[in-house]
């Protein structure tokens, strides 16, 4: 016969659930931001030294908002799908859509 959890328990998980959405979505990339970070990156690609199909496959490969709403988007290079090893770059992106830093190597 299997243990029955506490009412204690299922409260105390219930609450604990109950505070982490409210954050994680709170910390969600908005999809605004990714968009403002892959159209920067592919603007700018002949200033970096890179030729359009070196952009042409950028994926979002992680993301969050930080202190001020600043978004930080990490993107990856991919060629015909595949992932290219050591190309990652991060772009903040402002709450205004407006990108403040890039750092990163493609």
């Amino acid at each position: 016969m299997l243990p029955v959890p506490s009412l204690h328990r299922i409260a105390a998980l219930a609450l604990a659930l109950a505070v982490a959405a409210p954050v994680a979505a709170q910390n969600a990339l908005p999809a605004v931001a990714a968009e403002a970070a892959i159209a920067h990156v592919r603007g700018t690609a002949s200033g970096l030294g890179l030729a359009p199909s070196d952009v042409a496959e950028l994926v979002v490969s992680d993301g969050h908002v930080g202190a001020g709403g600043i978004a930080h988007v990490y993107l990856r290079q991919q060629l015909d799908g595949l992932d290219v090893t050591g190309s990652q770059i991060s772009v903040a992106v402002g709450p205004d859509g407006r990108v403040r830093h890039v750092a990163g190597d493609l």
